[in-house]
């Protein structure tokens, strides 16, 4: 490490070694064999004191880990991270103690613990470092959404090359500071490490770069935004788009409730339907299919009843079929928990005419998806709504006398029966006459 020294105060660290005449002090720069990182610490005054502050910061990252990252990201649940930061809090507080522990009783150690030690926070204070550029970025380039009735700064197309840029020059900075701690002075031995992580780099693009690519992409599109809820083509469900990050995007599904995550570059070759996005101020569009039973056919012979005519022809049932489901939507107008617009009817027409039913479809229009991650308010829309669509038109089936039931067979009205034809019993071998 003496390179990251010489770049702190070494003057000022020589004359106080000079000055300080103290064997006890002499002896203990010796046998941690810190000459040059001492000299950076004289800027604090102390060695002890230095140390005492990286304790101190250490167990304020391990009680304050949660809270110090969720300040920085509030649209992310930040537990595993802040367990993850607090587990290399521990292992960098295990690891300064040992090499305290070594430099008093070995006399060759050469701080090896405290290097890898280093390295671990170099890791991540970079990491802390990124989240923080991305906060910034995200305030100052991104873009506000209101999510829940919350406004919200997501990450734009802008914001995302901040970050690239920035992320870049920290992995720069990591890299030289891996190298300085490690004392890797020759040219040899920093062109070989910095060889070795270009060239993992360089092999391993084909993974990253298309998804980080594409990332750009879907930020630089404005149609997939944080909030939006789509349906993916060969997908049965709908998701929310919670977030898109630099290699994945993470999606909440809506009829069970679970996270799923996809690649950016598989998202970007799919065909996905954005429900959020409204063709029209109508509403997203549901359609629904009825089958009703023919009504009975009757023979041009048979003389119809009063008012039996009209009660079992076409025109007759399709008016019950209209009135059934004009009775169905004044009903859902009436009930607050049912997301349809009221300002648009139900559209109804024959689609279909099979072998046993009539099948009628029901078309009806959702209100306007609201931006929100949470599930259960997409499901209102969604799948709650439509159940209830389906309920008020069999309750006014019901009491317009209108069968939803799928008939067997057709009803069939015929005139005046005729006797049964005499069926003769044959004799074996007999052969009637012609």
């Amino acid at each position: 490490m003496s390179r990251l020294a010489r770049h702190f105060s070494a003057r000022a660290a020589v004359s106080l070694i000079e000055t300080d005449n103290n064997p006890t002090t002499f002896r203990f720069f010796h046998f941690m064999n810190f000459e040059d990182f001492s000299r950076s610490m004289t800027m604090l005054g102390d060695p002890l004191v230095l140390r005492a502050a990286v304790f101190a910061a250490n167990l304020i990252i391990l009680l304050f880990a949660e809270k110090l990252l969720s300040a920085i990201n509030k649209t992310r649940n930040m537990n595993v991270q802040a367990r993850v930061l607090r587990i290399a809090a521990l292992v960098f507080l295990a690891l300064h103690v040992l090499d305290i522990l070594l430099v008093y009783t070995v006399a060759e150690y050469e701080n090896y613990f405290f290097r890898i030690a280093l390295s671990i926070a170099i890791l991540f204070g970079c990491l802390v470092g990124f989240n923080l550029l991305s906060f910034f970025s995200r305030h100052k380039f991104g873009e506000v959404k209101i999510i829940d009735g919350e406004p919200t700064y997501f990450d734009s197309y802008n914001s995302r090359l901040v970050d690239l840029v920035g992320s870049v020059f920290i992995v720069l900075v990591a890299i030289y500071l891996v190298i300085v701690s490690w004392d890797m002075d020759s040219l040899l031995q920093t062109t070989g490490f910095i060889g070795i992580v270009f060239a993992f780099l360089a092999l391993t693009n084909a993974i990253w770069a298309p998804d980080i690519y594409y990332g750009l992409v879907i930020l630089n599109s404005a149609m997939l935004e944080d909030g939006d809820v789509i349906k993916i083509e060969g997908w049965e469900t709908e998701y929310i788009i919670n977030r898109v990050s630099f290699i994945h995007t993470n999606l909440l599904d809506v009829r069970s409730n679970q996270r799923v995550i996809i690649r950016n570059s598989q998202l970007i070759n799919s065909r996905v339907d954005n429900l959020s996005k409204r063709a029209s101020a109508d509403g997203l569009r549901r359609e629904l299919q009825f089958n009703i039973g023919y009504p009975p056919v009757r023979h041009h012979e048979h003389k119809a009843e009063e008012g039996e005519e009209e009660q079992n022809s076409y025109s007759g049932l399709r008016r019950r079929v209209q009135d059934t489901f004009d009775e169905a939507f004044v009903a859902l107008e009436n009930r607050e928990e049912a997301k349809v617009n009221r300002n648009q009817p139900f559209e109804v027409s024959l689609s279909q005419t099979g072998d046993f039913a009539l099948t009628f479809t029901l078309a009806f229009y959702l209100e306007a998806l609201p931006n929100t991650k949470v599930t259960r308010t997409i499901r209102q829309y969604l799948v709650y709504t439509p159940n209830l669509v389906q309920e008020e038109v069999n309750r006014a089936a019901v009491e317009n006398g209108l069968a939803l039931a799928t008939p067997v067979l057709i009803a069939s009205q015929s005139g005046p029966k005729k006797p049964p034809r005499k069926q003769l019993r044959q004799a074996p071998g007999f052969l009637p006459s012609s």
